[in-house]
């Protein structure tokens, strides 16, 4: 069987570099080929970069839980900073109250009335305010 001369001389030159079919082919293969690993590196590139954004979209939510607890711990931090302001003050006012007790029993003990009238009355004073 015999070939047509076009294939009989492509036979003979398989492998030449001047030889225009033979280097055609192989040229329009690499770029084939070139462009299939580009498109395979791109659609790689925009699954890591959709991965990357699930990610940061996960990490800015947990931020974001972060803070909010942070303003209720702050919130709460300052409601017992006020309540321990509060019991404080409450504590020194009774100290104040309980020592003018005492000096009232001991002025009476020692018979001053007139010092146990005048811490009764500074008592009542406090009391009233």
């Amino acid at each position: 069987m015999a070939l047509p001369p076009r294939k009989r001389l492509s036979i003979l030159f398989v492998g030449c570099k001047w030889w225009p079919s033979n280097s055609k082919h192989k040229k329009r293969n690499r770029e084939i080929t070139g462009i299939k690993k580009i498109k395979a590196r791109i659609k790689q590139q925009k699954r890591e970069q959709a991965e990357i954004s699930a990610q940061q979209k996960c990490i800015r939510e947990g931020q974001r839980e972060v803070q909010e607890k942070l303003k209720e711990i702050e919130s709460e931090c300052e409601k017992l900073r006020k309540e321990a302001k509060y019991i404080s003050k409450q504590s020194s006012g009774t100290q104040v109250r309980l020592n003018l007790l005492f000096q009232i029993l001991k002025a009476r003990e020692d018979h001053d009335m007139p010092k146990a009238a005048n811490l009764i009355q500074s008592l009542r004073e406090i009391m009233t305010q």
